[in-house]
């Protein structure tokens, strides 16, 4: 499985990005993908830290 996440302050920017890779995933369903959106570095660490990383 692949787990990306992604990051931004910019919500138009984090959404944009979020669009081309949802797309990507969905092309491709032997990837077994996930995709998670964070607007800060604090949430996307504490996210990690949450389910056993870092």
């Amino acid at each position: 499985m692949v787990q990306i996440a992604l990051c931004d302050n910019n919500i138009q920017e984090l959404e944009w990005i979020g669009r081309l890779v949802s797309g990507y995933l969905a092309g491709r369903p032997e990837l077994d993908g996930s995709l998670r959106r964070f607007q800060s570095a604090y949430d996307l660490m504490d996210c990690i830290r949450k389910r056993g990383g870092l």
